[in-house]
């Protein structure tokens, strides 16, 4: 993605922060799970703990975003941050299961308060246009492209070389390295919402109950699922298909590829199209391929079809953010967003239990024509919005 010249001096900083948190909490989930699993926890045990990262976003999200539209991101972050430092160095104090699920709370809970209010101070900087609120929040969710590929990675070595202690350590000092980076940007930041905006008073009905927030909120909700229900499903699929492990983790990894190369290319994206253009193409593509996976016998055709669905649930985020912030009711931009967070947090806590139910009993070919079915809805509220 080329830099724009009219690149924010703070927008750099602000990915930077997020990234360096997002590895915290991106490899935190897998040392956890794994440490709980050397530990002897139950596969269900560790279900309830990595869920417990969704959790409490869910629950808390909106009475966050209306906390930082009242006084600004910077405290929020800060605080955050610090939740997240706390809860990574807490299994290396204390190497117990138990300390695993104050970690998931405290790790989870954090980046929700850097989430939203990187997502809200990122739309401040992009007041000038479509096309550049678009790459800027592209920016924003190539940082955390980058984060979910690097957390992952570093752990995994850390543990092989140094243990799970030294792996937590790891994870602690990246997140106290973005607290630090915080910090130093704090008057840039501040300065943001130096005169705060009086908010539009209101129940969350007012944010959902327009027309045109509805359908950023379902095509939202919808492409997320599309993403979560495929880093569940296919190791499933792969399992059946007799694949082994790191084969299903490199169908993965293309997948997080295709992400992260669409993301580089968000800023001629969105000066060549306008976001419900990129958004329609999306859904089509997911469908496509939610249709065609559990047809495949080849393992060979897997890659293509997880880079391809990668580019295209890869570019759902930029495009959402970037809508809500033009669309939010005035002085309630960061609880747009967290209303965003929540659902997108709730679709990752039912979801799977859900279609994952559905599997056992029917199989995986009704699941991913069903999840197909039910991305293909997000098409006409798509087109509708295109034409409003």
């Amino acid at each position: 993605m080329s830099r724009p010249s009219t690149f924010p001096p703070l927008l750099f900083p602000l990915v930077v922060v997020s990234l360096l948190a997002h590895v915290a909490l991106s490899g935190g989930r897998v040392a956890a799970s794994l440490f709980a699993l050397q530990a002897g926890a139950s596969e269900f045990l560790v279900g309830l703990l990595i869920g417990l990262y969704s959790l409490l976003p869910m629950i808390f999200s909106l009475a966050m975003g209306r906390r930082i539209d009242r006084s600004g991101p910077f405290r929020p972050m800060r605080l955050g941050i610090a939740a997240i430092t706390v809860g990574a160095a807490l299994p290396v104090l204390v190497p117990h299961i138990a300390a695993l699920f104050v970690t998931a709370a405290l790790c989870g809970s954090g980046f929700m308060m850097v989430g939203i209010s990187a997502q809200h101070s990122v739309g401040h900087l992009s007041a000038d246009g479509p096309p550049r609120r678009v790459a800027h929040f592209g920016w924003l969710a190539l940082g955390l492209s980058t984060s979910g590929i690097l957390g992952p990675i570093v752990v995994g070595v850390v543990i092989d070389g140094a243990g799970y202690r030294a792996a937590f350590a790891v994870l602690a000092a990246s997140a106290a390295a973005s607290l630090v980076l915080l910090l130093k940007h704090r008057a840039a930041l501040s300065a943001l919402h130096a005169a705060p905006v009086q908010a539009e008073q209101g129940h969350i009905w007012g944010l959902v109950g327009t027309p045109a927030m509805r359908r950023i909120y379902l095509v939202g909700v919808l492409l997320s699922i599309s993403w979560d229900l495929f880093t569940f499903l296919m190791p499933i699929l792969g399992h059946r298909r007799a694949l082994s492990a790191s084969t299903i983790g490199a169908i993965l990894a293309a997948f997080a590829v295709g992400t992260f190369s669409v993301r580089l290319l968000m800023a001629r994206l969105a000066h060549a199209f306008s976001e419900w253009q990129i958004l329609r193409a999306a859904i089509v593509v997911i469908v496509c391929v939610y249709v065609a996976l559990p047809l495949i016998e080849s393992v060979t055709i897997f890659f293509p079809l997880a880079f391809l669905l990668g580019t295209a649930v890869g570019c759902g985020q930029p495009n959402m953010l970037s809508l809500l912030s033009a669309m939010a009711p005035r002085g309630r931009g960061a609880e747009a967003v967290a209303v965003r967070t929540m659902l997108g947090n709730g679709s990752s806590v039912v979801v799977p239990l859900l279609f994952g139910a559905t599997a056992a009993s029917l199989g995986l070919a009704p699941v991913f024509w069903g999840v197909a079915v039910l991305i293909a809805m997000a098409l006409p509220a798509a087109h509708g919005a295109s034409n409003e």
